[in-house]
């Protein structure tokens, strides 16, 4: 009775139900998730010959210095909050993101025996809930096959051992080895809970603490020799992440404006860090204004709200930030006017820091000592300000996988080091504090600075606040990617893009799904490179896609015209973007110029744009490839309303390897409306076939 009373209508179809479900878990219980692989979610950033030329040199530097067996720890792995990030020592030398692992780096290992070691976890914990199996199914570590195949290091043992080895060592008398993390003896140890050492003193503790008859050396002078000289592979990066802060700045600085707060800033600068592929901040970002402008990071970290003021007209802000690029950091400081403008004294300040900065980096080269480096400093110091100058070391450190990055203070530079020049000028007298910081690498013949594409001289960085209506206009015919080297590589283009930190790009020759460079929107995908907002504006259809040209700009777009052109050899347009200056009420049109093929058919062209754009109210930037020379009739159609940025240094644009022709302008309204602070031709001849060019523009009120 029971049984048929359930076989109603509605009950028949919740017994199904109930069936089906089982049946789902059953289906589900029998077809988990299958484990991941280790390389399904990890990879080496560059080459394994790399990594094995760095182990091969640690192992020389240790066999020079004494020998023994190094011991270096990978990070914890986390299971919630914050992404895992790897120790750096580990990271270095190995290119894996292993949890709780050790490298072993045995310098007396004869015969047979190994010389590089991984103690691995066999699997990874943060993959694992019995409860949750298929969305934490599991992977395998020390068993996984391509952990060998893909590193080189073809000795992986448990980490559970890692102990047995220890007491074998101890029991041999053997030398374990340690980054102690500054030159000299090996610091004592507390207990925690009266500090939290970190990474360093952790490992000491337990050394010292599960196995007291090991025998511990410091290894800093070896492992600093070894990461203080930058691959060329390491160098990119670092150009890279330089270039990404650079950039970054350049969007913060321009919300710079009485009443701004300062963590509104710092939104500005890091969505500018995160949206160019910047992993993390490479530390918390520092932008202090007025009084909070005179202490020092560690006074104003002490209190919760205290880097949260206002700015106010008449003070200065300064930055001091960084972002880690693939483990790799920068480090960049510069000092603004919150009024779009440096007063007498102010400005007198920026310029002698700066001037502190180029002596120390002039002489940069390699053979001289940090030591040197800040005798040098002090000298170029007015008597009357060095009390206020901060003089430790040379006015900075090395820079690498950390912003203190390991170095030996005495040792004599080397091609491929790279660190920063930061002159800190803290003066409570008169309550003003100024700085800047550049990233610098030493080179055969002497520097480089990496950073120097963000201005440093008074007149620019006014140029870049929101008070001073600045703008960075750049024409760049990339030719669909392809380089010079025959090479397409939108990559290259970006990095191009980014190191120059323009705020609006004229882009010529773009291809949007066209099927010689793969069906990619070429338009989009530099715009997500660079973080900029991206226009495409057809010419014609070509090769299953679309071909023309792109505006990319950092500031909001508020409308955009595709204005048709009389057509040529091929069909021309003129695209145009209307623009509302970040953080102002300025309005701007860019005109992105690509004419095209005789001097009869440019000069048309251009005709017919001079007359399209005889409504806009807005000052009109015009920018790109006219395919014509000064003085020819296509530059003469534009003289009623325009002048051609004068450029500074090198004018030919074209061919980019040997440049013998001027066709590439940024051109500017001659009514007063707009003021040219510079243009110049950058020095690329690889990325595409014609060099780019560069404007800083300041909008007049």
């Amino acid at each position: 009775m029971v049984c048929r009373s359930l076989l109603t209508r509605s009950g028949l179809f919740a017994a199904v139900a109930v069936v089906g479900s089982a049946a789902t878990l059953a289906t589900q219980e029998r077809r988990p998730t299958p484990p991941q692989p280790f390389f399904s979610w990890s990879g080496l950033d560059f080459p394994a010959e790399e990594y094995q030329r760095r182990r091969q040199g640690l192992l020389d530097e240790l066999r020079q210095s004494g020998g023994g067996v190094l011991l270096a720890p990978s990070a914890e792995g986390r299971s919630h909050g914050a992404t895992f990030r790897q120790s750096d020592d580990f990271f270095y030398f190995t290119g894996l993101e292993l949890p709780q692992a050790f490298l072993v780096v045995d310098a007396d290992a004869a015969g047979d025996a190994p010389s590089v070691s991984l103690f691995v976890p066999g699997t990874d914990k943060r993959f694992e809930n019995p409860a949750r199996r298929n969305d934490f199914p599991g992977r395998r570590l020390a068993a996984d096959p391509e952990l060998v195949a893909r590193t080189g290091i073809d000795h992986v043992v448990f980490a559970s051992r890692i102990h047995e080895h220890l007491r074998q060592w101890a029991e041999q008398g053997r030398l374990v080895r340690v980054n102690g993390g500054r030159p000299g003896a090996l610091p004592p140890t507390e207990p925690a809970p009266l500090r939290d050492w970190g990474a360093t003193h952790g490992l000491l503790d337990f050394l010292r603490r599960e196995h007291p008859g090991l025998r511990i050396g410091n290894a800093f002078d070896d492992v600093a020799a070894l990461r203080s000289v930058k691959s060329p592979a390491e160098v990119a990066t670092m150009e890279r992440a330089c270039a990404i802060t650079t950039a970054a700045i350049r969007e913060a600085a321009a919300a710079i404006r009485d009443g701004v707060d300062e963590r509104t800033l710092e939104g500005v600068l890091e969505a500018g860090f995160k949206r160019r592929g910047a992993q993390r901040r490479a530390f918390d970002s520092i932008i202090k204004s007025g009084p909070n402008s005179l202490w020092p990071w560690r006074i104003l970290a002490a209190h919760y709200d205290r880097r949260n003021r206002p700015m106010r007209a008449g003070e200065l802000v300064i930055f001091d930030v960084g972002c880690e690029l693939n483990h790799y950091c920068s480090d960049v400081g510069r000092t603004f006017p919150v009024s779009g403008r440096f007063d007498a004294r102010q400005r007198e300040l920026v310029a002698m820091v700066t001037a502190v900065a180029d002596a120390v980096i002039a002489a940069i080269e390699p053979g001289v000592t940090l030591a040197h480096l800040q005798g040098v400093a002090t000298a170029a110091i007015p008597a009357v300000e060095r009390r206020y100058m901060q003089t430790g070391l040379f006015f900075g450190h090395h820079i690498g996988l950390a912003v203190g990055d390991p170095a030996s203070p005495g040792t004599p530079l080397e091609a491929g080091m790279v660190f920063t020049v930061e002159p800190w000028y803290y003066n409570h007298d008169e309550d003003v504090a100024v700085f800047v910081e550049d990233v610098v690498l030493v080179t055969q013949g002497g520097a480089r600075n990496l950073t120097a594409a963000l201005p440093r001289a008074p007149d620019q960085l006014e140029a870049m606040t929101a008070g001073a209506g600045a703008i960075r206009v750049m024409a760049y015919n990339v030719r669909h990617g392809r380089g010079v080297d025959d090479r397409v590589d939108l990559e290259r283009i970006a990095a191009v893009i980014d190191a120059a930190a323009p705020d609006v790009v004229a882009l010529q020759e773009i291809d949007c799904e066209t099927g010689r460079t793969d069906h990619v929107d070429q338009a989009r995908r530099l715009g997500a490179l660079t973080g900029m907002h991206a226009i495409f504006g057809e010419f014609m259809n070509y090769d299953g896609g679309r071909y023309g040209m792109a505006l990319l700009s950092r500031h909001p777009v508020e409308e955009v015209r595709n204005h048709r052109l009389p057509a040529g050899a091929e069909p021309r347009t003129a695209l145009t973007a209307r623009l509302r200056l970040a953080g102002t009420e300025q309005r701007l049109v860019v005109a992105g110029i690509h004419l095209y093929q005789t001097e009869g058919e440019r000069t048309a062209q251009a005709l017919a744009l001079r007359e399209a754009l005889a409504e806009e109210t807005a000052p009109v930037i015009l920018a790109g490839d006219f395919n014509s020379v000064p003085g020819s009739p296509v530059l003469e159609v534009f003289d009623a309303g325009w002048d051609a940025a004068g450029k500074g240094g090198s004018r030919l644009t074209f061919p980019a390897q040997a440049p013998d022709r001027e066709i590439d302008f940024i051109l500017v309204p001659n009514d007063g409306t707009v003021e040219v602070v510079s243009c110049r031709v950058l020095d690329e001849p690889v990325a595409s076939d014609h060099r780019p060019v560069l404007a800083e523009l300041r909008l007049i009120r």
